[in-house]
């Protein structure tokens, strides 16, 4: 589990330092792939909500 943390730290610093990098357009693709992820995050979170639900719901 630390190791997993330790990776995505290092992931989300390489990209700040690419985002700077980048200059200008460094804080859109920042932007970008946070926003990905998120609503990755999002959509999978919905998913699993849902197919909670599907499995709580009493069987007609």
């Amino acid at each position: 589990m630390l190791l997993r943390y330790c990776f995505f730290l290092f992931l989300m610093a390489l990209a700040v330092v690419i985002a700077v990098l980048l200059g200008e357009s460094g804080p859109w693709y920042f932007s970008w792939v946070l926003g990905t992820g998120f609503m990755i995050l999002v959509s999978s979170m919905g998913a699993i909500l849902l197919d909670e639900q599907e499995e709580a719901a009493p069987e007609a």
